[in-house]
């Protein structure tokens, strides 16, 4: 992840992400993310980024986890910075 600073110390990097459906099929996409950026911010740009098609037609739950190099995950909450 690189990081940009600004004088407001907000900080900007990229992050990949990866979405399976109910198959085993796996897509990824990398979006630029601010330090003041939520979870339920970043869950919104992938939505649109992943399923722009589903955007308007359902009202899904998504959650978004952290996965370990271990195998473990982690959740990330709605209201949790993703860079912090």
């Amino acid at each position: 992840m690189v990081a940009i600073f600004c004088q407001a110390l907000e900080f900007f990097g990229v992050m990949r992400f990866f979405y399976q459906d109910e198959g085993e099929k796996v897509s990824t996409k990398c979006i630029r993310v601010a330090s003041t950026a939520t979870t339920r911010d970043v869950m919104a740009t992938l939505v649109e980024k992943f399923r722009p098609d589903l955007r308007m037609l359902t009202r899904a739950q998504y959650a978004l986890y952290e996965v370990h190099v271990n195998g473990g995950t982690t959740v990330i909450f709605v209201a949790d910075k993703i860079l912090c």
